[in-house]
């Protein structure tokens, strides 16, 4: 479970950086649109921990690694959903708001 854990974290540790380049490309992030991104980064650091905590608990730490295949899954086409729809997202539609 611990060498799970390891990768879990090297694969975070590129995966956070990645997004945010790709985000800045086809987004100004600053003010308001940065601090809505950030925000929605730390709820989600927060709740991980219940939630991993909850299913460890109550079920067999198996699950772990189940939860950690599934949230790569999901990382993976938000990902590939910057990559297709980011060059229809420009400054503009921002600067109209």
């Amino acid at each position: 479970m611990w060498v799970g854990v390891c990768f879990f974290g090297l694969g975070m540790s590129a995966t956070f950086p990645t997004i945010m380049a790709l985000t800045n490309r086809y987004v100004n992030l600053a003010g308001k649109a940065m601090s809505v991104f950030f925000f929605g980064t730390m709820i989600g650091a927060t709740l991980f921990p219940l939630v991993l905590g909850v299913i460890t608990t109550e079920q067999a730490p198996v699950q772990f690694m189940i939860l950690i295949f599934c949230m790569k899954v999901v990382e993976s086409f938000v990902s590939l959903g910057y990559l297709f729809t980011g060059p229809a997202i420009t400054d503009e539609t921002f600067e109209k708001q």
